[in-house]
């Protein structure tokens, strides 16, 4: 029976309380399994890839006393607000002491369930683990956070460590993604810049925006990072206001 329909699934075909009974020819049974050769049981999508043509894939379901035939569209990826890495770099930017990047489900399904760091994000209900399995509330969210301490520098003397934060808001703006975020830092003509977290008991932090400006460089060499930002962000953030 289908218990939820996730998020950002293509279609709407099918539907909560809708009983799949076959998949093409092939019943399934009420421990969710089919029989192939040998009257070997297996999960019944050991039938998708089989079956799947153009996309979609053959189901006959139970809904409101009917028998319905139907095609359910398939899709080899789903769409996460924390996608997989996929054998890509995780996009970064750094101004002053700060690191931005946006995280990867990789790195949260390999974190140890009882580790420290699983358990404080837990309990800060920090999107990282509310919002492990959402699909993008919109085109083109991407979830920003601080994947590693400051930097080491002056700037930095007083303040919580923000590892594994998410950010919110910078100068009240809700952050939609990182390239955003660099349009937010690269555009404000602000004194000062403050960024606010999502999640429970986390700090604001309030850096005085050109010192972070100035401060990168020297930063950069003290720490042997080559480029400030991976190509996708450089695009934006050396990309003038007015050209927008």
């Amino acid at each position: 029976m289908i218990t939820r329909c996730l998020d950002g699934v293509p279609g709407g075909v099918l539907q909560e309380r809708d009983v799949v009974t076959k998949i093409g020819p092939h019943a399934i049974g009420r421990d969710g399994y089919v029989r192939v050769e040998n009257d070997l049981p297996l999960a019944f999508a050991f039938y998708v890839n089989k079956l799947t043509k153009d996309g979609k894939v053959p189901l006959t379901i139970w809904r409101d006393g009917q028998t319905l035939d139907i095609e359910a569209p398939v899709s080899a990826v789903r769409q996460r607000v924390i996608p997989y890495m996929q054998q890509n770099y995780p996009p970064y930017i750094v101004v002053g002491p700060l690191v931005f990047s946006t995280p990867v489900h990789d790195l949260m399904e390999h974190t140890p369930k009882n580790s420290q760091w699983t358990r404080f994000l837990a309990e800060t209900a920090s999107p990282l683990i509310v919002r492990l399995n959402d699909a993008p509330a919109f085109d083109g969210e991407q979830l920003v956070y601080m994947p590693c301490p400051f930097l080491p520098h002056r700037l930095t003397k007083g303040y919580a460590q923000p590892t594994m934060r998410v950010v919110s808001e910078v100068n009240g703006v809700k952050v939609k993604n990182l390239s955003h975020l660099a349009v937010l830092l690269r555009d404000s003509r602000d004194e000062f810049l403050e960024f606010k977290f999502a999640g429970l008991m986390d700090p604001t932090l309030v850096f005085q925006r050109q010192s972070l400006l100035d401060a990168t460089e020297e930063i950069l060499s003290d720490v042997g990072i080559r480029n400030q930002c991976s190509e996708d962000v450089r695009a934006v953030w050396e990309k003038k206001p007015a050209e927008q």
